[in-house]
């Protein structure tokens, strides 16, 4: 419902500010380090990986088995 949808709109908004004012307290570029996560999550979970049509239980498994190689590999 609307109301609901409000609330968690201003909590994440509430979470989006702290996070910012962190970020700025610290001295730290949020957008360059999110192009370097995302660089990184490309590399661990390349989208070909990942086709739409893909079953959401077939999306977890490969997602796990990524994600259990990237560790054993001492990622």
């Amino acid at each position: 419902d609307k109301d609901r949808k409000r609330e968690v709109e201003f909590e994440l908004v509430d979470v989006l500010y702290w996070v910012v004012t962190l970020a700025d307290v610290y001295d730290m570029d949020l957008s360059e380090t999110l192009k370097k996560k995302l660089a990184i999550g490309e590399k661990r979970y390349p989208t070909e990986e990942f086709p739409a049509e893909l079953p959401k239980e077939e999306v977890l498994n490969r997602y796990y088995t990524l994600k259990k190689k990237w560790r054993q590999d001492g990622h």
